[in-house]
């Protein structure tokens, strides 16, 4: 849902008078301009919305400023997102390309959304985001650590998938790989953090409940890799 704001971005310098209500601040009208194009071609509204929200952030991370911080991360969740599908499709082999792909688009909506399905997640993720206080921090990890009954098992493995997304990272930079394979990284780095504001921002899920799976996923990799 909320790659549809991005969608109509995308669309904006296409589209007449999109670009100007936009610089005037009348965003719905914005929306609904693009909104018009998007759902006069037949059967795609949801799906075009989203790869075109895909693209539009990306775009904007390689803004003046946010290009300097946003790339470089991209590219690594999306190394670690690579580093995931890798692993579940080749070595636990728990689902197929096929299958996740059907479930993945069936989960698109078929509609342009209405501008406050878009908003709401967004505006409910940036309330909840805060500066974190240190000594909480400090006694979470603490409190972690202190409940680790097997270190190799619940440190070590994870810290394998880190390692092999941050290998992945590398490799992509290597000649030829380098003309394409960081943008598509950092593509798929883009599409996690997209989904990541609707799953967060609509309470569809937690961090950290979601990064205890990854650990988990990656783990049971670990272990079929070296048959454990």
């Amino acid at each position: 849902v909320v790659a549809a704001v991005a969608g109509a971005a995308a669309t904006a310098l296409l589209v007449p008078g999109v670009k100007s209500k936009v610089t005037d601040g009348d965003y719905e009208g914005a929306l609904n301009d693009a909104k018009d194009v998007v759902t006069s071609i037949e059967g795609v509204p949801g799906k075009a919305a989203y790869v075109g929200g895909v693209v539009a952030v990306d775009a904007l991370a390689h803004l003046p400023v946010l290009g300097f911080f946003l790339p470089g991360p991209l590219q690594f969740v999306g190394a670690c997102a690579a580093t995931l599908l890798a692993s579940r499709y080749l070595v636990t082999k728990d689902a197929t390309i096929g299958d996740d792909a059907s479930d993945f688009v069936a989960k698109l909506g078929d509609e342009f959304p209405a501008v406050d399905d878009v908003v709401a997640p967004v505006t409910a993720l940036a309330g909840k985001l805060s500066v974190p206080d240190v000594d909480d921090v400090k006694a979470s990890a603490t409190e972690w650590y202190e409940g680790v009954s097997d270190p190799v098992e619940e440190i070590a493995f994870p810290a394998a998938g880190v390692a092999a997304a941050l290998l992945l990272g590398n490799v992509a930079s290597w000649p030829v790989l380098g003309v394409f394979a960081p943008r598509v990284l950092e593509l798929m780095g883009v599409a996690v953090a997209v989904a990541a504001v609707k799953r967060y921002g609509d309470d569809e899920g937690s961090v950290g409940a979601d990064l205890t799976k990854y650990a988990d996923d990656v783990t049971d990799a670990v272990k079929t890799l070296i048959g454990k």
